[in-house]
């Protein structure tokens, strides 16, 4: 698993869209962009946005992986989440079972967390008042 930090600033103008078209080609080169120079050299093959909001009851997600039987097969040997809006220090963290090992990642607006598809994850309960939103993608390295 590896952590970077990304510029998310040309994402601003998600935060308020009732909805996020993530298949399109131009989100997609867009996107790619932001992630020039912290990953390069990769194949896009799903990608989807998570919308949580606190509204009285929990919200956080069972552990599970990207390449489950009961959640369907994705494409790729790689999953990565980049969050871009929310507050940060009101939960919606991830945490992250690595070779019997749990590891707490705390949420941060521009973190990108890159780790195989098969790695068992979840995201705690988040509190905050404003949605917090994450793009996740699955890909390949491609040279």
């Amino acid at each position: 698993m590896k952590t970077y930090t990304v510029d998310i600033s040309s994402l601003k103008y998600l935060e308020e869209q009732p909805t996020i078209d993530v298949e399109g080609d131009v989100f997609q080169q867009h996107f790619i962009k932001i992630l020039k120079g912290v990953v390069d050299n990769i194949k896009i093959h799903d990608s989807w946005v998570n919308i949580t909001a606190y509204e009285g009851v929990d919200n956080d997600f069972h552990w599970h992986n990207e390449k489950d039987k009961e959640t369907g097969f994705l494409t790729g040997d790689y999953a990565a989440i980049l969050w871009f809006a929310g507050e940060e220090d009101q939960g919606g963290d991830l945490d992250v079972l690595e070779n019997g090992d749990l590891t707490r990642i705390k949420f941060e607006r521009g973190k990108l967390i890159i780790f195989p598809l098969a790695t068992y994850h979840r995201v705690s309960v988040y509190r905050g008042k404003r949605r917090r939103m994450s793009l996740n993608f699955t890909f390949d390295y491609v040279t």
